[in-house]
């Protein structure tokens, strides 16, 4: 009987059961708290279980809940709502990092199952997006900011997407907000750079230390330039030569240039400027586009690939619209990165449950893109 009630619960609502199945083998509280203890570095575990942590901010992230102190008051508990937001308060940047990675790991490994992944950006590249993103500002004051009018920032996260796979795999999480986004990502890239995959950045993280971090892993980039970063220069007699044009038809052209590295080593790029058809938001009419990609891929291809980077923006868009992934309430940076962190693992989650869904039929939409995802 049991088994008849869930093929029509699966019938019916295929989305839910999916979800709440994924939900349970990916965040179950022995798995939540085995994270814990693997990546706490400095806070010891309490009464209060990290999964206990998870559990409470999990329906407020999603909407179920209006807040960290509905969720608390709506749960069984011998623990106080300040005993609560103490243990939200000292949860380490090494931890919310350790959620997002290894649960979608497990993600991961669903949708190897399946056979589904979706076309390289530039064929035979596994390519990679990486973004930088400032929490919002928070309502609540911690004792520092109470005699600043301002809303504190809470702090700062860089994310590395995968256009393969469509998912969120890793982040770098960090308290101060004004720190530069090339020195959050460095951690991050230590840990994940492959040897022959491509990473698409903005000019935030242009700069000869991150250069030298892919040619000493021996991957492949494509950074929009800086103005000023890093040191450049003109090979003798290499010129500027017109390649064509775009996917989007706009006129793309090739210089080889020298950046300079940490060391003040001076390594040969090729460097893609491409005339806009529209300026940027900051009233730019053209990109400067570095990157080691060998010559077999052109100057028009790379352009169009630049595009992907876009991809992530749109993720973080939908997480703004679809999850509530920054609490204004939760005015600490260790409580702040884990919602970040935990709201792009329940858009993982979500990403996943779609393409299953469109793989077998059960849910149709327009042209399937990630950037639809936070429309389910």
């Amino acid at each position: 009987m049991i088994a008849g009630i869930l093929d029509q619960l699966a019938q019916r609502a295929p989305a839910a059961m999916m979800f709440r199945s994924i939900l349970e083998r990916i965040l179950s509280d022995e798995a939540l708290d085995e994270i814990f203890r693997e990546h706490s570095q400095v806070q010891i575990e309490s009464p209060i279980l990290f999964s206990h942590l998870v559990n409470m901010l999990a329906p407020v992230i999603s909407g179920a809940s209006k807040s960290v102190n509905a969720s608390h008051q709506a749960a069984e508990h011998d623990y106080s709502r300040q005993a609560l937001y103490d243990k939200l308060k000292g949860v380490e940047t090494t931890v919310s990092a350790a959620l997002l990675k290894l649960t979608t790991q497990k993600l991961m490994a669903i949708r190897h199952s399946t056979g589904m992944k979706f076309p390289d950006v530039i064929k035979g590249f596994h390519t990679f997006v990486i973004d930088g993103k400032t929490y919002n500002a928070t309502e609540h004051r911690i004792l520092e900011t109470q005699t600043d009018a301002r809303a504190p920032l809470p702090g700062r996260a860089v994310a590395l997407l995968d256009t393969r796979h469509q998912l969120f795999v890793d982040i770098q999480c960090d308290a101060n907000a004004h720190r530069c986004e090339r020195k959050i990502v460095e951690p991050l890239l230590e840990r994940q750079l492959k040897p022959g995959a491509l990473y698409l950045a903005d000019r935030n993280f242009c700069d000869g230390t991150l250069i030298e971090y892919f040619q000493r892993h021996e991957a492949f980039f494509i950074i929009r330039q800086h103005r000023s970063c890093p040191s450049w220069r003109e090979i003798p007699g290499e010129k500027q030569v017109a390649k064509g044009t775009d996917e989007q038809g706009q006129a793309v052209y090739e210089q080889r240039i020298e950046v300079q590295l940490v060391d003040g080593s001076w390594i040969s790029v090729r460097r893609i400027t491409v005339v806009l058809s529209d300026a940027t938001r900051d009233g730019d009419s053209q990109l400067n586009l570095l990157t080691n990609l060998p010559a077999r891929v052109g100057a028009g291809e790379i352009s169009s690939a630049y595009r992907a980077r876009w991809t992530i923006e749109n993720c973080f868009g939908h997480l703004s619209r679809a999850l509530n992934a920054e609490i204004r309430t939760l005015c600490y940076p260790g409580a702040a990165g884990l919602c970040f962190s935990l709201a792009l693992l329940l858009f993982n989650m979500i990403s996943l449950v779609r393409w299953l869904l469109l793989k077998h039929g059960q849910y149709s939409c327009g042209s399937p893109g990630l950037a639809d995802t936070g429309d389910m």
